[in-house]
């Protein structure tokens, strides 16, 4: 049997976030031990699940950040302002 591609649905597994951002398993795991992954709900069996509108917000704030950020000869901070809230000005950056 063929599997269907991922749907626009509510909720979404860790294996489609991955496969729909292109980033193996354990980058995902890596990024929220380190609070920067999309939020995700823990489900009483342990799995996870991260709301499809969390997970477009997230992205559009880690896009919206890089493109305000990027200066030309450096590179772009990865999730940056999913780490720092926008308001807070980061005063120990060169």
């Amino acid at each position: 049997m063929t599997e269907s591609p991922p749907t626009r649905r509510g909720y979404l597994t860790v294996e489609e976030v991955c496969a729909e951002l292109r980033i193996a398993r354990s980058t995902f795991y890596e990024w929220r031990t380190a609070r920067k992954a999309p939020p995700c709900i823990k489900l009483p069996n342990g799995g996870l699940r991260i709301r499809r509108g969390d997970l477009d917000r997230w992205q559009t704030v880690c896009w919206n950040c890089r493109q305000a950020e990027v200066e030309p000869g450096r590179r772009a901070p990865v999730l940056e302002a999913v780490r720092q809230p926008a308001a807070t000005p980061d005063w120990n950056r060169p």
